[in-house]
């Protein structure tokens, strides 16, 4: 993981650009992989599929007294085949437009849900369709915008992670609190060797981006 970094750089870039912040972060998430497959090259793909999950409920509907999860799982293409960042974030803010407008995270939702009610061998049978086509899980939680405790401590950092089974190798967890963005990756280094390496290019592609769409040197 990276030591918290400011999200403000984060959040001008989208304002600049007209995307929102989950947009630039899955941009600069999409440049650092580009980065690491060159590097390892090993960039033989034009797009890397993670399943990102989004939150089925209303902002502002009250905490179900039973907890629990709604969510859905939509799948983003990640277009590591493209060179320029900027262009990676508008072909990621057309993609997840396209998502956003689709049935995706409820049909998602509906075989979550039905999955839990089948036999173990159906079960997998429906996670193995996930599982041979992505590279993971990418996690962005929005988190609360002032300082938090925990018996009498702040709390610095967060991260959620996804779980890696079968193909799937990497997931990545991104996780904003009090103006500051936490990032982390969870990899098996037997198939992505030196996974630091993905932290770097991550801070390095949010210095790029911020450089070319504001100007700043």
């Amino acid at each position: 993981w990276i030591e918290p970094v400011d999200l403000q750089p984060i959040k001008d870039i989208g304002r600049a650009t007209g995307t929102t912040i989950n947009d630039v972060l899955l941009a600069v998430l999409t440049n650092a992989l580009r980065k690491y497959l060159v590097e390892k090259d090993a960039l033989t793909v034009e797009d890397l599929f993670t399943a990102v999950p989004i939150s089925l409920r209303r902002p502002d509907a009250d905490l179900p007294r039973t907890l629990g999860n709604r969510f859905g799982l939509i799948p983003v293409l990640l277009p590591v085949s493209i060179e320029d960042a900027v262009e990676q974030l508008q072909e990621i803010s057309r993609r997840l437009d396209d998502l956003k407008e689709s049935q995706m995270p409820v049909v998602s939702f509906g075989l979550i849900s039905v999955s839990s009610l089948m036999t173990p061998d159906v079960e997998r049978l429906l996670h193995k369709v996930t599982q041979e086509h992505s590279i993971g899980v990418t996690t962005n939680v929005p988190g609360p915008r002032h300082p938090i405790y925990v018996a009498g401590g702040e709390v610095l950092g967060s991260w959620g992670m996804g779980g890696l089974s079968g193909n799937m190798n990497l997931s990545f967890g991104i996780y904003t609190l009090n103006g500051k963005l936490n990032f982390s990756v969870h990899s098996d280094t037997g198939i992505t060797e030196d996974p630091e390496r993905i932290l770097d290019f991550f801070l390095e592609s949010i210095e790029e981006l911020q450089a070319e769409v504001l100007d700043v040197q």
